[in-house]
């Protein structure tokens, strides 16, 4: 049943803004004897279970015409077009109390799909995820599965990396920014002593901010030859430290071109485009529609 709460997630996830980062990374799926199609023996088997003192309620959500299970199957065909889909069903039965059956048969296992491969494992439904060894041909069958999602991925990324390359070469060029502000960086945070400025990293509205998104902006002021500086340096260390994205600017009035918005705007522009590859589509969508 796994395997239906995995694709009822999935659907949540993509009706999400929040959980568009996790999505994009959801490349396939591979069900082991799910009942994407429900169960016939369902009903035999909650009654089994409940004479032998195990009831289980969630046995009853497997029946053919339970709600949740004709929205997942309304819903997941147009959400999985370009997941790779692999169905696994098993052809031997499955003993419980006085009776024998296939809980989850081909007709039950697969969802027809165009983008779906199905295969068949020669298990029980107890048995379906158990094997003896590395040569057992049901391991064999759900490993070669794998390495073949593997290598689609691998020749998928490969491509789009390409591609990506490309883009960010154009976005170089037209932008006139090649790279960070890392040396004005690595001067901020050079100047600070090992361990201090702590109290910051401390402050529990500070790590609201960071964890929690309570909100978008965290202002710190202060007077002129304070420190604002090397605090800066600080933030952006510990923020790559959690893996987090970070764009920064060190306004410089000793030099020119690092003291005009129009510097500090171009330089923001770029690293995030360089961290994030829908706001690299929107730049150079906005900056070809300014060439033309």
């Amino acid at each position: 049943m796994g395997g239906l709460v995995i694709k009822q997630a999935y659907l949540i996830a993509r009706a999400k803004n929040e959980f568009a980062s996790l999505v994009c990374r959801i490349q396939g799926m591979l069900f082991l004897a799910t009942p994407h199609r429900g169960a016939d023996c369902a009903q035999l088997l909650s009654k089994v279970l409940n004479l032998m003192g195990g009831k289980r309620g969630y046995v009853n959500d497997l029946n053919r015409d339970f709600t949740a299970l004709h929205s997942i199957n309304d819903e997941f065909p147009d959400c999985c077009q370009d997941l790779l889909l692999y169905s696994f069903y098993e052809t031997i039965p499955t003993s419980f109390a006085v009776t024998k059956s296939v809980i989850v048969g081909r007709d039950l296992a697969t969802m027809g799909y165009a983008n779906e491969h199905r295969a068949y494992i020669h298990a029980n439904h107890r048995g379906i995820c158990k094997y003896d060894s590395q040569n057992d041909p049901n391991y064999v069958t759900v490993n070669n599965a794998l390495v073949s999602v593997l290598i689609t991925l691998r020749d998928r990324f490969s491509l789009s990396k390409e591609g990506i390359s490309n883009e960010r070469s154009q976005l170089d060029s037209l932008l006139g920014i090649y790279d960070a502000p890392e040396d004005d960086f690595i001067s901020a945070d050079s100047h600070r002593m090992e361990g201090s400025l702590e109290w910051l990293i401390r402050k529990e509205n500070f790590q609201g901010w960071v964890h929690n998104g309570n909100s978008p902006i965290y202002s710190i002021t202060a007077k002129p030859a304070t420190g604002k500086t090397i605090l800066s340096g600080k933030v952006i260390a510990y923020l790559r430290k959690l893996k987090k994205q970070c764009s920064f600017y060190f306004f410089r009035y000793d030099t020119k071109e690092k003291a005009s918005v129009t510097s500090f705007l171009l330089s923001i522009a770029w690293q995030m485009a360089n961290n994030d590859e829908r706001i690299l589509t929107t730049c150079l969508n906005i900056l070809g529609k300014d060439q033309n």
